[in-house]
């Protein structure tokens, strides 16, 4: 789980600044966690649009890289904002 990463990372990285945490865990969030997700909602849209398992994989292939490239001028800004401001205990897991 992305809780388990992060107190990896928290105990692997202790003795470094908060800004090379923060950007360790920016970076996991990004490349580690971000592809997998993407490829597990666009599967679940595609079985809720009853696509069958190869126009599944088709739009899997299709969308993926785009939206993580859409992702990658979002989202790692808005978790350098999470994990710099937001406290442990109140972050979305």
């Amino acid at each position: 789980s992305f809780r388990a990463m992060e107190a990896f990372l928290q105990k692997r990285l202790a003795t470094q600044s908060q800004a090379a945490m923060v950007a360790a865990k920016t970076t996991v969030a990004q490349f580690a966690v971000f592809p997998p997700y993407l490829v597990a909602i666009f599967s679940y849209m595609g079985l809720a649009e009853g696509l069958t398992l190869p126009e599944v994989q088709t739009k899997v292939h299709q969308r993926v890289p785009e939206a993580f490239i859409g992702g990658c001028a979002f989202w790692p800004a808005v978790n350098i904002i999470n994990f710099w401001i937001v406290p442990a205990a109140f972050r979305v897991p």
